[in-house]
């Protein structure tokens, strides 16, 4: 027997299903209404016969026609994503990096304020909410940037666009966001549209150690914990400086080692995260401006806001926490642990610096320097 489902019970019907909803659209009209003419003029034409069989009285209460002016029956047509779990995915590379994404996204972005990256807080009690936190570590890259109205500018680890449609917005400018996850694509895309900025941003999968754009592409670029993933980061920096402009800027955030660490119980929480999140070794500030430069761009700037970081590894981890259940059904056990008790926890590493560090690429800067 058919049971009808409320269209608005379909999203978190499917994801207790362990599957992404993707898209709902009502397709009665004209299908539906269609369909109910032509079934109920077959079984005019079939009724002497389905009488014979069956009996007058079900040939009298089977007729689809009665259903062609009720409003409220609809027929839906539902876009879901079988994401890939912990036991498809791959152990490490860019495979591995975009698995976890598919996986964690919905459930980070709700533990981030909408965001996919930690938050700027004024101090240990600032009242903000995490998506203000998020809007502020936003604009605090992109003021580092130097935009002006009709830049192109590349978002590295877009996620699922909400920084990008912000920057774009904010400072008028053309951003093309790059991403290993197809469900981020689709996700940034959706909110683009649906934010009015669709003309000036595009989403793509791509690998940003493999960037498919022509040399001196943009006029700026941006990475918010993304470049972590790569096990070499001279090789991301390299991509970047290729497709960057003469004289364009390029500013990542990154979580570095101000020192190195103490005790075995510092080593485990880093060395955990690098395992979990597929992420490249945690570097002190010179070998990370020595990855600069070696990919042929200047360090014109090296901050370390980690004060202003910190909370958002308790809020992050309290939250997850909140949604240990729906963790339990995406993430494998040590994954989980790590989000749910670990992540908490580095906000107590004092060897733990987050940098927020701009380059350039030598050249003409077009009077921007």
């Amino acid at each position: 027997m058919m049971t009808m489902v409320q269209a608005e019970d379909y999203p978190p019907l499917l994801r207790r299903s362990g599957l992404w909803f993707e898209e709902l659209t009502d397709i009665s009209e004209p299908t539906l209404r269609r369909t109910f003419i032509e079934l109920s003029a077959r079984i005019t034409e079939s009724a002497p016969d389905l009488a014979a069989d069956h009996g007058d009285e079900l040939v009298d209460q089977f007729n689809p026609g009665d259903l062609i002016d009720v409003t409220e029956f609809g027929h839906l047509l539902v876009v879901a994503v079988r994401p890939r779990t912990p036991e498809t995915q791959e152990s490490d590379g860019e495979s591995a990096v975009g698995d976890l994404y598919d996986r964690i996204n919905d459930v980070t972005a709700d533990a981030m304020g909408g965001f996919l990256h930690g938050g700027y807080w004024e101090g240990p009690d600032d009242p903000s909410t995490d998506e203000e936190a998020g809007i502020r570590l936003t604009d605090f890259v992109s003021d580092r940037l130097r935009l002006t109205p009709g830049d192109r500018v590349l978002d590295v680890g877009c996620g699922n666009g909400k920084a990008t449609t912000h920057m774009a917005r904010r400072h008028g400018v053309s951003v093309t966001g790059i991403t290993l996850s197809p469900h981020q694509v689709r996700q940034a895309t959706d909110l683009a549209a649906a934010t009015g900025l669709a003309g000036s941003t595009d989403f793509q999968v791509h690998d940003m150690l493999a960037l498919p754009f022509p040399e001196a592409s943009f006029d700026a670029a941006y990475a918010i914990e993304a470049v972590c993933h790569a096990q070499n980061r001279t090789d991301v920096f390299a991509q970047l400086a290729r497709v960057l402009r003469p004289g364009g800027l390029l500013t990542v955030t990154d979580l570095v080692l101000l020192r190195p660490l103490e005790g075995d119980d510092h080593r485990a929480l880093i060395d955990a995260t690098i395992k979990n999140f597929h992420q490249g070794p945690m570097l002190l500030r010179g070998e990370y401006e020595a990855c600069v430069r070696a990919a042929g761009l200047e360090v014109v700037e090296f901050l370390d806001i980690s004060e202003f970081l910190r909370p958002s590894f308790r809020v992050t981890g309290r939250n997850f926490a909140r949604f240990r259940e729906t963790l339990e059904e995406l993430v494998n056990e040590s994954e989980l642990h790590f989000m749910v008790e670990d992540l908490a926890r580095f906000s107590d590493i004092s060897e733990l610096g987050y940098a927020v560090v701009t380059a350039r690429k030598p050249g003409a800067a077009g009077g921007r320097d």
